[in-house]
């Protein structure tokens, strides 16, 4: 888990000083400011194969962002900052749950992801690898560490992602930590994802 006060399902987050926003199945709920701990965005379970009857049911893949500097917890108070975080936590919970529409529908037309195959990527390229269990994943968690404005519509965001890739995915049944550039803009009316890089740099 991410160190006290950035890890890409779903219903729409609030935003909420300092800690971000928080989304639940049951809907948004606006989480404690004082609250010490990460965010979390449950996605819908899975359906799987059926287990014996002394398996126990799977619990729901979780979410979740934290601001993990001071630079960025002042940051994710600002309303566009805090609008693009809502986005990235869409974004994220789509990954969990694997939904194709709202994965896709989180990119930018022209987007491009230099992405952790180190291949570039683009926006078909990215729902394609997602489609064919390529991005799957267990649990995301987000350790925001810079967060900014840049021009009239762009959002940049900066950090460190820990997930659990499962499946098809690359180092699955391992924890893999990668660090993370997004370019968040709102030009089309809609805060969208437009450029993002994602670096392994632990897998274990």
């Amino acid at each position: 888990m991410p160190i006290r006060t950035l890890a890409l399902v779903l219903l729409l987050p609030l935003a909420t000083p300092a800690l971000g926003f928080e989304a639940r199945a049951s809907g948004p709920q606006r989480a404690d400011p004082e609250a010490d701990a990460p965010v979390q965005h449950h996605a819908p379970a899975r359906s799987a194969p059926p287990l014996s009857a002394a398996a126990s049911v799977a619990s729901p893949a979780i979410a979740t962002w934290k601001p993990t500097t001071p630079q960025a917890e002042e940051a994710t108070r600002q309303p566009r900052i805090a609008a693009a975080l809502a986005a990235a936590a869409r974004f994220d919970r789509a990954i969990l749950a694997r939904d194709e529409v709202v994965f896709a529908a989180t990119f930018a037309d022209d987007a491009v992801v230099n992405n952790p195959f180190n291949t570039i990527a683009t926006k078909a390229m990215a729902v394609g690898n997602l489609r064919t269990g390529l991005i799957d994943y267990a649990s995301l968690e987000r350790s925001i560490e810079y967060a900014a404005t840049r021009g009239a519509h762009d959002v940049v965001l900066m950090g460190e992602e820990t997930l659990e890739p499962v499946g098809k995915a690359r180092f699955a049944g391992r924890k893999v930590r990668r660090r993370t550039t997004e370019i968040w803009s709102d030009e089309s009316g809609e805060w969208k994802l437009a450029i993002r890089q994602a670096t392994i740099h632990v897998a274990e």
